[in-house]
C-alpha cells in the first residue's frame, strides 16, 4: 500500500465524519443556524470526497471526475460559509 492510499483512506474516513455531522445538524430541529452548517458539512463532505478520488485515480476520466468534485466543493464553499455567518 502506497502513501496515496493510505491518504485517500484517511480522507475518506473524514468525508464520512463530515457527512454524518452534516445528517446530525439536519435530524436536530432545534438548532439555530443548523440547516445551513449542515450544507456547509456536504459540501465540505464533497470537496474531500474528490480529493481522495483524484489521489486514487488510475484513469483519466476517473481524474476528472474527482477534480470535478474538488472544484465543486470549493466554489460553494463560501456561498454556504454566507449563508452560515448570515443565519447566526
Amino acid at each position: 500500500m502506497n502513501l496515496y492510499a493510505i491518504l485517500s483512506a484517511l480522507l475518506g474516513i473524514a468525508a464520512a465524519i463530515y457527512l454524518l455531522l452534516g445528517i446530525r445538524l439536519i435530524r436536530d430541529k432545534r438548532q439555530i443556524g443548523g440547516p445551513p452548517l449542515a450544507s456547509l458539512f456536504f459540501i465540505a463532505s464533497f470537496l474531500v470526497v474528490g480529493g481522495a478520488i483524484e489521489l486514487v485515480a488510475t484513469s483519466y476520466p476517473v481524474f476528472t471526475i474527482g477534480r470535478i468534485g474538488h472544484f465543486v466543493g470549493t466554489a460553494l464553499a463560501p456561498i454556504a460559509l454566507l449563508l452560515c455567518f448570515r443565519e447566526f
